[in-house]
């Protein structure tokens, strides 16, 4: 699984305002560190439902 994580700042300017972005996607998450409070944003990227990768078995070694 993969994620994209932002700034609150770089959502506003920049995602909120590109459709190609799928800006509804996110959510909004709380961060804290040290002595900084503040928000983010988040989108998990999955594989469209019914395609994820098809590993492929071992090969065997006696062949």
């Amino acid at each position: 699984m993969l994620a994209v994580i932002s700034s609150d700042w770089f959502f506003d300017e920049v995602i909120r305002h590109s459709e190609l972005s799928r800006a509804r996607t996110y959510r909004q998450a709380g961060v804290a560190n040290k002595e900084t409070t503040t928000l983010g944003w988040v989108r998990l990227l999955r594989p469209p439902a019914g395609r994820h990768p098809r590993l492929r078995p071992p090969r065997s070694s006696q062949n």
